[in-house]
């Protein structure tokens, strides 16, 4: 199981690292983005259902839900509506501010998660 998930793990981090700097950079939708997108709510699962199994990692749980659900509001917007959409609507100077700290914490909440399947 420990192999199963690091690997979603590793997809979702790569995802919200690099789905948030094609976006921070402006450039168009690529096709694959989508389809990573879908692969991650997968990969969410089987990390929601390893943290389920640990003893005292409700919080952890909690926190890893509310912000992968975050950042998938913005990718959304993106999938959907393309560059134009997700400028449309989370454009703003203070908006990818509040992206690019939901992303960073998606990814030390994904290193938290890293250490426990480890150590499991």
């Amino acid at each position: 199981m420990n192999k199963t998930i690091l690997k979603a793990i590793e997809r979702i981090h790569w995802n919200t690292e690099h789905h948030f700097l094609h976006i921070k950079n402006q450039h168009e939708i690529a096709p694959q983005i989508g389809v990573q997108f879908s692969m991650g709510y997968t990969d969410a699962r089987f990390i929601q259902f390893f943290l389920e199994d640990q003893e005292d990692q409700t919080d952890l749980w909690d926190e890893f839900t509310k912000t992968f659900e975050e950042i998938s509001e913005y990718e959304l917007a993106f999938i959907k509506g393309g560059l134009a959409g997700f400028n449309e609507q989370y454009g703003s100077e203070d908006q990818m501010k509040h992206y690019e700290a939901t992303q960073t914490a998606m990814l030390l909440i994904l290193d938290k998660v890293r250490f426990l399947a480890l150590t499991y």
